[in-house]
């Protein structure tokens, strides 16, 4: 899971979609803890512009 995640998280450093925000949190001594990512996109039965982590 953590190889997957990993992978993701390189995907999305590497080629981030325009209006992509991501933020990334780590102890004090530097070491990852995790990150998310938000963008936007259209909801499918709506059709109304709204974010998604």
């Amino acid at each position: 899971m953590e190889e997957a995640q990993l992978k993701i998280a390189e995907e999305s450093l590497n080629d981030p979609s325009l209006y992509t925000e991501i933020f990334v949190a780590e102890e004090e001594t530097g070491d990852l803890l995790g990150f998310i990512e938000v963008k936007p996109h259209k909801d499918f039965l709506s059709g109304i512009e709204q974010g998604t982590l």
